[in-house]
């Protein structure tokens, strides 16, 4: 699967209706072992930032010979990695699951948590050059002179 590719379904999963969202996940999940890609996975590249969903740019990228094999933005992996823990107060599980998770780069101060979690998604899916993205915001850019620095 491309950077492209994951990138559609993560907007998608934002935009449709649930039930039908993962039963075309599903789909295209039974494929994968069979599916054969037209290109090599060239240079390993991870994106960060506020959020992209700019999917020409993506193209682009990748059709120089790299893959997005991880990404870390609010409107695409943030928006699903960390899951709801049961509780017996649902909405109280809900809400620790927006207030646990890895904050947008405009609230990760102080702790700094968000740097170490890109690292080790860097470390974790063997990334070889991290591809900041910027937004009108801009907040993305608070981590980028740590990030790039180790921290």
């Amino acid at each position: 699967m491309t950077g492209v590719e994951a990138m559609k379904m993560a907007v998608s999963s934002q935009m449709s209706d649930k039930k039908e969202h993962n039963n075309l996940l599903w789909e295209a999940f039974k494929q994968l072992p069979e599916r054969k890609l037209d290109s090599e996975t060239g240079v390993r590249l991870m994106t960060i930032g506020s959020e992209n969903d700019d999917i020409p740019c993506l193209e682009m990228v990748e059709s120089l010979g790299a893959t997005v094999v991880i990404e870390d933005h609010c409107t695409s992996s943030r928006y699903f990695w960390n899951e709801v823990i049961p509780e017996e107060d649902r909405l109280s599980a809900i809400a620790a699951r927006y207030i646990d998770r890895i904050p947008c780069p405009s609230k990760d101060w102080e702790e700094r948590e968000r740097i170490p979690f890109i690292l080790k998604l860097a470390e974790d899916y063997r990334v070889q050059c991290i591809f900041g993205t910027k937004s009108a915001g801009g907040s993305e850019q608070i981590g980028h002179p740590s990030l790039s620095s180790g921290g």
